[in-house]
């Protein structure tokens, strides 16, 4: 199931079968963010990928990755492009946003409450032009040369259980190998001159 932007369109019947009023409802269907404690549970009970590897670290790279979206941009100065989250409660939206709970600040100004949490690198100033950007609580990001795997799974964008499943069997799986290889192949040098030791 995912969410979006939806209009209904009903037509109401008169007692004697005759047509009576027609109206036209539009909502917004959205996402509700897990509390940190559940998406922190759920992260670190879920970071084994298929290979068997523990990703132990995986929890702290979506409270990275998805932090300060949704907190009060009063309370925190230094980050411009949060949201107004609730002012009774300054942590709410703290970590592990999967979706913004209020109207999203530039760069993302065209989200809204319970859209998935997106971050436009055209619209980001220093980012890849050509960046596709990252949804939700891990950011995950597929870039162009990906060919097939340029398009994220719509799960992955609003579900944050998806998302997590999503980035422990794929990215973070991908980046290990990758990391693997490389010392093998001995292409990690600790700098001129220095023998690279395990």
């Amino acid at each position: 199931m995912f969410g979006g932007e939806a209009r209904l369109h009903c037509q109401t019947r008169q007692a004697g079968g005759a047509s009576g009023k027609t109206e036209t409802f539009n909502f917004r269907v959205g996402g509700k963010n897990p509390s940190d404690a559940v998406a922190k549970a759920f992260i670190q009970a879920n970071d084994t990928d298929p290979d068997g590897f523990e990703h132990w670290y995986a929890y702290a790279i979506a409270k990275h990755e998805s932090k300060w979206k949704n907190v009060n941009r009063v309370k925190q100065p230094n980050n411009p492009g949060n949201i107004y989250g609730d002012p009774a409660d300054p942590l709410l939206g703290r970590y592990y946003n999967q979706f913004w709970e209020g109207k999203a600040g530039p760069p993302n100004d065209y989200q809204g409450a319970g859209f998935p949490v997106h971050n436009d690198d055209k619209k980001n100033a220093g980012r890849d032009p050509q960046g596709t950007g990252g949804f939700g609580v891990f950011q995950i990001t597929r870039s162009k040369t990906e060919g097939a795997k340029f398009h994220i799974p719509r799960s992955s964008i609003w579900n944050w259980q998806a998302n997590t499943i999503e980035a422990v069997s794929g990215k973070l799986r991908e980046k290990r190998a990758q990391s693997d290889s490389g010392i093998v192949a001995g292409s990690f040098a600790a700098g001129a001159g220095t023998e690279f030791k395990p």
